[in-house]
């Protein structure tokens, strides 16, 4: 694993570095990496404004890289940033967008108030935004085996299979509490009888949730206000990306 220019990295919680009475970075600080030599790597650290050269052999006894962003994850705008191009506003301090593609080092992130989607290179996003935390992404991974940040059918049924250990054709609440703890998810599946789910009724539950009739469930809408709107729940669901194509 290698650093590249413009990547952001965090000092280690115990790592700091003071010259001549001067403090260069302390622990957890965030820095920019702004050139690649030979045997070091020269990063700017935000909170000083200043510039260290850590060794290429041994720069992850001092810091981390920081641009671990996945499908599906959240991040906001924070104070005083903001984007325009061409006199169209893409986002603005406070916005909240999310991450509907990965390819390579670029991460196209989707905002919410404006329906536009920026490429931003791995780790910039630091820059200018925050992650938010994710939203019951547990329970939904345990559904997307392959974790490509979609469920599709095929998954939702083993995820179904999964559940009902016992094998007779219902999932109990007893069964779904074993797996996850994610109760009022549970209950949010219409269904005849108040302790089990069915397995016709747990389909049900998909083709309600694909919205899009794409044959697959993302996990950008798992808090969708549309979805608690047509079900009338005060929970929600994770409900499909209108209109996207199911990611191979």
């Amino acid at each position: 694993l290698v650093l590249v220019t413009e990547d952001c990295v965090q000092a280690l919680p115990r790592q700091r570095h003071v010259a001549g009475g001067v403090e260069f970075f302390g622990g957890e600080d965030l820095g920019t990496v702004t050139g690649v030599g030979e045997d070091s790597y020269a990063i700017a650290w935000n909170r000083t404004g200043l510039s260290t050269d850590v060794p290429r052999r041994r720069w992850r006894d001092v810091c981390r890289r920081l641009w671990e962003l996945r499908v599906g994850d959240r991040l906001q705008v924070l104070p005083g940033h903001g984007y325009e191009a061409n006199g169209d506003a893409y986002y603005a301090a406070g916005d909240v967008g999310e991450v509907r593609r990965i390819d390579g080092r670029s991460h196209y992130i989707t905002w919410a108030r404006t329906g536009r989607t920026t490429r931003v290179s791995d780790g910039r996003w630091l820059k200018f935004s925050k992650r938010l935390a994710r939203r019951s992404a547990g329970l939904f991974d345990a559904f997307d085996a392959d974790s490509n940040g979609w469920v599709s059918r095929a998954e939702w049924r083993d995820a179904f299979e999964r559940i009902d250990a016992n094998k007779d054709g219902v999932v109990s609440r007893k069964e779904w509490q074993a797996l996850r703890q994610d109760v009022p998810v549970f209950d949010m599946v219409p269904r005849r009888f108040r302790s089990q789910i069915s397995l016709n009724e747990w389909q049900a539950a998909f083709d309600k949730l694909d919205s899009g009739s794409n044959g697959c469930i993302s996990t950008q809408e798992w808090t969708s206000e549309r979805l608690q709107e047509s079900w009338g729940r005060e929970e929600s669901y994770v409900a499909a990306e209108r209109g996207a194509p199911c990611a191979p």
